[in-house]
């Protein structure tokens, strides 16, 4: 049985680029024997050398020297990694000059950019893609990309409940309040950010040190923007429920914790 010449460029690619990831970065690469579109999985470790639990999934094409730098990758395979929770990257390994080039396939945590042909994505690739040690640091960020974007979800949607109360309590002089329901529905809102800034803060604490506080810092500092505005609001239009059992709750559970919600260090 023969061994096509593009099953021997194939193979190659794949065995250097495992070679290069556990020689140049030190870190695990396994090859899988089950290709249904993903060859290899990375298991990304930090500066001492210990696991992250963060991964990276990789689609490898071996070529030769005078091929072109490109890929043309059927749609129907990038949707399927785009659904993945394993950020996935396409590897070019030029086995001739032993060169490795790598690509996300998501643009700057988005989707892939809207160059097609046909039924085609055409990843391009050029000198700023070429692996070295010194990225490792960037494929740790895209291994931790998934959990990043949801952290940021989540805070944007407290960032907006935030500014939304800011507005509201930003009264001219001689404001009288008549819609009761809906600033009493602001001390249940500020309740319900603040759980979901506490939750976010646990995911940030956990990956810090690795991509910094996902703009947690920006997000507390807005909501404590929220409650100091909306408890001086409070104050300035006579609210007539500024000292009954729901008042007292907001300012000793939103007022008195800070500790609660700050990240420290």
């Amino acid at each position: 049985m023969k061994y096509a010449e593009s099953n021997v460029t194939g193979d190659a690619g794949e065995y250097y680029f495992a070679y290069f990831i556990t020689h140049a970065l030190g870190w695990p690469c396994r090859l899988l024997d089950i290709d249904i579109g993903i060859d290899a999985q990375i298991e990304i470790l930090d500066d001492d050398s210990c696991s992250t639990g963060q991964f990276l999934a990789v689609q490898i094409k071996g070529t030769r020297k005078d091929d072109k730098l490109s890929l043309d990758v059927a749609k129907k395979h990038v949707k399927y990694w785009l659904s993945m929770d394993v950020p996935v990257l396409l590897a070019l390994v030029d086995v001739d000059n032993r060169k490795v080039y790598v690509k996300s396939i998501r643009v700057n945590g988005g989707d892939p950019l809207p160059n097609t042909r046909g039924q085609n994505y055409k990843f391009k690739f050029g000198a700023s893609d070429l692996l070295s040690v010194s990225q490792a640091k960037e494929l740790r960020l895209l291994a931790y990309a998934p959990e990043v974007r949801r952290i940021e979800e989540m805070l944007g949607q407290a960032k907006s409940k935030c500014v939304e109360i800011i507005k509201d309590c930003n009264m001219e002089n001689g404001f009288k309040v008549e819609d009761y329901d809906h600033y009493l529905d602001f001390i249940i809102d500020m309740q319900d950010v603040g759980s979901q800034l506490f939750n976010c803060k646990q995911s940030v604490l956990k990956i810090r040190s690795q991509v910094g506080d996902c703009g947690y810092t920006d997000a507390y500092r807005l909501f404590k923007q929220a409650r100091s505005d909306m408890s001086y609001f409070f104050s300035r239009a006579q609210y007539p429920i500024h000292s009954p059992a729901e008042m007292k709750v907001f300012d000793e559970d939103y007022f008195s914790k800070n500790a609660i919600l700050e990240l420290g260090g």
